[in-house]
């Protein structure tokens, strides 16, 4: 469950963006890097249901800079969106 809080995040808590990142095993507290390098997931809404594929969020995804991943929109079922993490 832990590696999923931290590969599905950042999560929206109680209206405020929570994000957890791992530490690196050859750093400590005081070494890391202030910077972090946050990613979010963006939901393309309205999208007909016949669309939703991973190639149309692969379109979608040339418009909204580097894309760290596409969710396949079918593992939970249709649910009306597309979910890319940029």
């Amino acid at each position: 469950m832990a590696d999923a809080i931290v590969d599905e995040g950042p999560w929206l808590v109680m209206g405020c963006h929570f994000s957890i990142h791992r530490r690196p095993n050859n750093l400590a507290i005081e070494e890391m890097p202030l910077h972090l390098v946050v990613t979010y997931w963006i939901q393309a809404q309205s999208i007909p249901t016949n669309l939703l594929t991973i190639g149309n969020a692969l379109e979608i995804e040339e418009k909204l800079g580097t894309v760290v991943q596409v969710e396949n929109p079918w593992r939970k079922g249709p649910r009306g969106f597309l979910r890319i993490r940029v």
